[in-house]
């Protein structure tokens, strides 16, 4: 299976957001804005 697009809905601090997911994918950016319950939803589905 090749994830190529996460889409949340109501998943911690997202109310909805929508991801595409390439060959590689950095998650970049300042304090407190979903970095890691991005990746813990990616790890969820694991």
């Amino acid at each position: 299976m090749k994830i190529t697009r996460i889409e949340l809905h109501n998943w911690k601090n997202f109310r909805e957001v929508q991801v595409d997911v390439g060959q590689r994918m950095f998650v970049i950016g300042p304090n407190a804005i979903g970095k890691s319950n991005l990746l813990d939803a990616l790890l969820f589905l694991s």
